[in-house]
C-alpha cells in the first residue's frame, strides 16, 4: 500500500472549518489548490493511509476517544461516509473494549497507527490498550500489542 500520508495530513491540517455548512478554502497562494477528501463528523481520527489504488483508511484510537464505540479502523468510502474495516466484528472484540475479568483491567484490538507497504497491504499497529470511561488507559497484556497485516 503506497501512502500519501504526509500529503493527506498536510491537506487535512490546512483545511479549517467555520461551520458544518461553510468550508474555508485556500486561495491558491500556498501552492496547489486543496481538495476536501473526507469530512470527519463523529470520531477523533488519528491517521489516514491511502493505497496505490486510491482507497482511504483512517483509524480512531479508543484510548483518545472513549465515546467511540463503532470502530477503530474504517475505510473512507465517500467524503462523508465511513465503514468498519475489514469488518465490524474485528473492530468489536468479544466482551467489549475493556476486559474487566483481569486485574488490573486490560484492553485489546485498539489500533493507534496505520501503515502501508509496496504490496498494497494495510498494516495496523495495535497497542492493545483502551481508555476507561474516566479516560484512564488500561494496561496491555502479553499478546495484546501487535502489528496486523490485512491484504
Amino acid at each position: 500500500m503506497l501512502l500519501n500520508v504526509l500529503q493527506s495530513i498536510v491537506c487535512l491540517n490546512l483545511i479549517s472549518f467555520t461551520t458544518s455548512q461553510q468550508i474555508a478554502s485556500d486561495p491558491g497562494r500556498s501552492g496547489a489548490s486543496l481538495e476536501i477528501v473526507h469530512l470527519y463528523n463523529d470520531f477523533y481520527p488519528q491517521v489516514i493511509a491511502v493505497s496505490s489504488t486510491g482507497r482511504k483508511f483512517s483509524n480512531y484510537a479508543r484510548s483518545l476517544d472513549p465515546n467511540n464505540t463503532a470502530y477503530t479502523v474504517a475505510e473512507l468510502v465517500s467524503n462523508t461516509t465511513e465503514r468498519a474495516y475489514p469488518s465490524a466484528e474485528i473492530n468489536s472484540p468479544p466482551g467489549g473494549a475493556i476486559n474487566y475479568t483481569t486485574t488490573p483491567a486490560t484492553g485489546a484490538n485498539y489500533p493507534n497507527y496505520l501503515i502501508g507497504d509496496p504490496k498494497d497491504r494495510l498494516g495496523i499497529l495495535d497497542t492493545g490498550r483502551a481508555a476507561t470511561p474516566e479516560g484512564v488507559n488500561v494496561p496491555s497484556t502479553p499478546g495484546g500489542p501487535k502489528l496486523i497485516g490485512i491484504d
